[in-house]
């Protein structure tokens, strides 16, 4: 009966979540346009630098249609702001983006009302008082704070090798292009201040924090990393449960993803539900076809579909040092002894940790055509599978209960 009622408080905090993220939304997208047109277009190299994040196209291309959304509008497009934050239309790629700064209208315009943009609460009041490149610094510097923060608190409560096998993936990995780049930052953000919010719980299980948390993600994420949203905050709930026995883990944990996939899934289809209902065109026929193709769509980019294929393309896609880096770490702490009974013994006594670990890579599965086709950034999904390995090469053989005296429990 506690889950029914947690579940009913979620379903009655989405309904207000959305009426509030669609005021917000219509009010920031009803902030002076020709401001942030000219901060994006002052620093517009630093935008289209290719190079800047590995290499990683696919980054500056998905920054373009973002910062476009509420930039664009349509001739036709409906004025009154609920229908306007709804729609959400924005030109796709950099090439249109350019044109629509230079004060054209771009022919080619996708309707992505199937997402919230809620990055644009974040980049939008910002570009409004300063450059694109400012806020680059800002969203850059946010990051590493709450990174630090995190690994501060791991390495007081748990000692420092296990916070340097938290680290240690978001260095390898290249984590750059979302630390600076705002349609992927505020993923970033939720990741991270997700694993913050849920830490040192040692009471009970957060289950009403982890459907906030999907209600989030489903109105700031880009289809980008959902399951690290999850996994990561809830391998970091884990750490501090070590001494409850390992099937009333599972079952916690497995109650944290149910409630997780509520608030994903339910304030996802909230959105598209209200597109259904103002817009005049069959929305839901669209996101059919939408999510068809991001499952198995066919494109020139993909070569197949057999099982393993998109985990492969993030493989290959850690271009660079980095990428030789990441498999030196794996394969020494299989070849080393030690590492690798360290490996099984985590195995053995932590199967929640590293089942809640490859989650991640399961739904580059999933989502096979759209993670093949953003192999450059989705390859952060790693990072769950990289803190085991981690775990095991820095010596952290088990998670050690912590003392309950220094640690307030928290009420859910």
């Amino acid at each position: 009966m506690q889950l029914v009622r947690k579940a009913c408080a979620l379903l009655a905090l989405m309904l207000v979540f959305a009426v509030i993220m669609t005021g917000a939304l219509a009010a920031v997208y009803g902030l002076p346009n020709g401001t942030i047109a000219k901060n994006i277009k002052d620093d517009l190299p630093v935008l289209l630098q290719r190079r800047a994040n590995n290499g990683r196209v696919i980054d500056a291309d998905t920054e373009c249609i973002g910062l476009s959304v509420g930039l664009y509008r349509s001739p036709d497009a409906p004025t009154p702001p609920f229908e306007r934050s709804v729609l959400a239309e924005s030109v796709y790629g950099c090439a249109p983006f350019e044109k629509l700064l230079d004060g054209e209208e771009p022919k080619a315009h996708r309707d992505y009302f199937r997402y919230w943009h809620g990055y644009t609460l974040v980049s939008r009041p910002l570009l409004s008082v300063m450059s694109y490149a400012s806020v680059r610094g800002v969203i850059f510097t946010l990051s590493i704070g709450l990174l630090g923060w995190l690994l501060w608190r791991l390495g007081k409560d748990f000692g420092a090798p296990l916070a340097l096998a938290v680290g240690l993936p978001f260095v390898v990995l290249n984590a750059l292009g979302f630390w600076v780049v705002v349609t992927k930052a505020v993923s970033w953000f939720l990741a991270i201040g997700g694993s913050i919010a849920v830490g040192r719980r040692i009471g009970q299980a957060p289950y009403l924090l982890f459907g906030i948390i999907g209600m989030l993600t489903a109105a700031f994420d880009f289809l980008t990393i959902p399951a690290l949203i999850f996994s990561l905050p809830a391998i970091v709930w884990l750490f501090y449960q070590s001494q409850r026995d390992v099937r009333e883990r599972f079952v916690s944990v497995l109650w944290l993803g149910v409630f997780f996939g509520i608030g994903y899934i339910g304030f996802w289809s909230l959105k598209v539900g209200l597109a259904a209902t103002v817009l005049d065109r069959d929305v839901i026929a669209d996101v059919l076809a939408s999510v068809g193709t991001r499952l198995r769509g066919a494109d020139p980019t993909i070569d197949s579909f057999w099982p393993g294929q998109a985990v492969w393309a993030n493989i290959g896609a850690l271009k660079t040092i980095w990428g030789l880096v990441f498999a030196g770490l794996v394969v020494a702490c299989l070849a080393w002894p030690q590492s690798r009974q360290r490996l099984v013994g985590l195995a053995r006594s932590r199967p929640d940790l590293t089942l809640v670990a490859v989650i991640p890579l399961v739904w580059l599965e999933v989502l096979s055509n759209h993670s093949q086709i953003h192999a450059a950034f989705t390859h952060l999904n790693f990072a769950p599978a990289l803190m085991v390995v981690g775990l095991a090469l820095f010596g952290v053989e088990r998670i050690y209960p912590i003392s309950t005296s220094s640690i307030a429990k928290k009420p859910d």
